[in-house]
């Protein structure tokens, strides 16, 4: 079944239930599936026939489900862009998929009247709550005067009948950009059967499932999380995902705190930053009712053991058996492909989830890795991508290897009796003098000083080694930022590493200094070049 077939079922089998929910408006099946008719008779109006991509430039929000599910209803490609990307980086996007046009969202209007591409405002008003509208006012007024809004091209499809539904699960669906911590930009294309296939493999670890259930959707559909689990999941699992299209920790405590969702997806910033959230803080005092959560998913990025149990606590004390969990996965393979549900060892991502085989691949030696022994972990899913494409155009397949389709993730792990043990990214080791040094095992050894908030090591210039470390420094307290604490870091991590992974430099840096990516991930790659006129002798 295509992404559109599986809601066209839903509408035939539980019609009335709501498909969505967006600041406490609900919207049946039944609705949805009418939204999506005019959204696609209007696309086939425009002379978008399958095959063609259509970009898609929205936060979360009932638009952006009915245009994601119309342009799948006729067989086109959605290609999922960021509203936050710059100019550049979105002309290079659509550039590089070939799209015939693009929905983007009316607060962002600036910056798509510099691109020469047939475009649709799209207004977000509609729903938002009132503090929202306020602060998007400016920003949007533009839109009201856009000849090409949505309102005038839904009806431009008015005269449209009897339009050609697609049925084809393995053609090409969605693209999804990933430029990691690294900010080399790739397209990953995406069928619907790897997205169906993704969130089924989810809800049968989930089973037996409550009659109706709900999926916070506070992730973006830009991301692979975010699409495949938060949006389409729900939809799978004939239950309503609710839209949320900000980071607005507030906005999100009392989201959970009135009706906690059945599942959540989520990046281990928003579990840490809901746990210093003063209003989730009041509402936990307070009691909020975890009773029907039942499991988060959390991925994107390493969940602190810490923050895990603190969260996972404070379910049991507000009445809930469910937990929060870490997940590993990437945009390559829709996303979840291992997870640590049950499992607490300490580095461990778990065991292979659902379907999903993991190798361990000895690059050196060509072959698969024994267990304990340290290579690359390598994927191979039902839910896999079909190809990537990169900024010259250019398609690369899954790799090959006995007879199975994998995909070569560049994380750097071990097996050991049965559990996936994630040690890097393959960009995050450091050469020094031949040797490898894993930039989070020094920002481990450095975070245990008490004085140290967080640690970001990266590679820098050494002429006679190649690279060094060198590490940017948070701190608790402000006045900790001095040459007595720098020289006990580098002490600690004499102590504690091997000679070549000593810090070659330390600079302190305010927590809002560091560089993040949309999907609030370090963005590594920006820290290093804020050294590439550094070198070390």
């Amino acid at each position: 079944m295509t992404l559109y077939e599986i809601v066209e079922d839903n509408i035939k089998n539980c019609g009335d239930m709501p498909a969505y929910e967006y600041f406490n408006k609900e919207v049946s099946y039944i609705e949805f599936g009418k939204n999506i008719d005019a959204v696609a008779n209007a696309l086939v109006a425009k002379g978008i026939k399958a095959g063609d991509k259509v970009g898609i430039c929205l936060p979360n929000s009932p638009y952006m489900m009915d245009i994601l599910y119309a342009v799948n209803k006729i067989g086109a490609v959605a290609v999922m862009l960021n509203p936050k990307s710059p100019l550049k980086e979105i002309k290079l996007q659509l550039k590089m998929t070939e799209c015939k046009m693009v929905f983007y969202s009316s607060i962002v209007s600036k910056v798509f009247k510099q691109i020469e591409l047939d475009s649709v405002a799209v207004s977000i008003f509609k729903g938002l709550p009132l503090m929202f509208k306020f602060v998007c006012l400016k920003k949007v007024f533009p839109y009201y005067f856009a000849r090409n809004n949505y309102r005038n091209f839904i009806k431009a499809g008015k005269e449209i009948k009897d339009i050609q539904i697609a049925r084809d699960d393995m053609a090409d669906a969605v693209m999804i950009f990933s430029g990691g911590t690294s900010g080399e930009c790739k397209a990953i294309v995406h069928s619907s059967a790897s997205f169906n296939n993704s969130a089924i493999n989810c809800i049968e670890t989930e089973k037996p499932l409550p009659d109706r259930l709900s999926m916070l959707a506070v992730l973006p559909a830009f991301h692979i999380f975010g699409l495949t689990v938060a949006i389409h999941l729900p939809i799978v699992a004939k239950g309503k995902a609710v839209l949320v299209p900000f980071f607005h920790m507030d906005t999100l405590a009392k989201i959970i705190a009135k009706k906690c969702p059945t599942f959540i997806a989520a990046v281990p910033t928003i579990i840490e930053r809901l746990l210093e959230c003063e209003r989730f803080k009041r509402y936990v005092k307070k009691g909020i009712d975890f009773s029907e959560f039942r499991h988060g998913f959390i991925g994107g990025d390493h969940l602190k053991e810490e923050v895990r149990d603190r969260f996972n606590d404070i379910i049991k004390k507000c009445g809930g058996n469910g937990y929060i969990s870490m997940g590993y996965g990437m945009s390559e393979c829709c996303p979840i492909s291992v997870n640590a549900r049950n499992t607490t060892i300490e580095k461990s991502v778990g065991r292979p989830f659902g379907t999903v085989e993991v190798m361990i691949f000895d690059d050196e030696n060509q072959k698969e890795a024994a267990e304990g022994e340290f290579g690359e972990i390598w994927i191979s899913s039902s839910y896999s991508m079909k190809y990537t494409i990169d900024s010259e155009k250019n398609k690369h397949p899954l790799v090959s290897y006995k007879g199975k389709e994998w995909i070569a993730t560049k994380d750097m792990g071990y097996f050991k009796d049965g559990l996936i043990f994630y040690e890097c990214r393959e960009r995050r080791i450091i050469k020094v003098s031949g040797h490898s040094i894993f930039a989070e095992s020094v920002e481990k050894v450095v975070k245990a000083h008490n004085k140290v908030k967080d640690a970001y090591a990266v590679p820098v210039k050494h002429e006679a080694r190649g690279y060094g470390v060198f590490l940017f420094v948070t701190v608790f307290d402000e006045n900790d930022k001095n040459e007595k604490l720098e020289k006990e870091i580098i002490a600690l991590c004499e102590a504690n590493l091997v000679i070549y992974a000593k810090p070659l430099g330390i600079k302190f840096i305010n927590e809002e200094d560091v560089p993040i990516t949309p999907m609030l991930k370090i963005s590594y790659g920006k820290l290093e070049e804020r050294l590439k006129n550094i070198r070390y002798k």
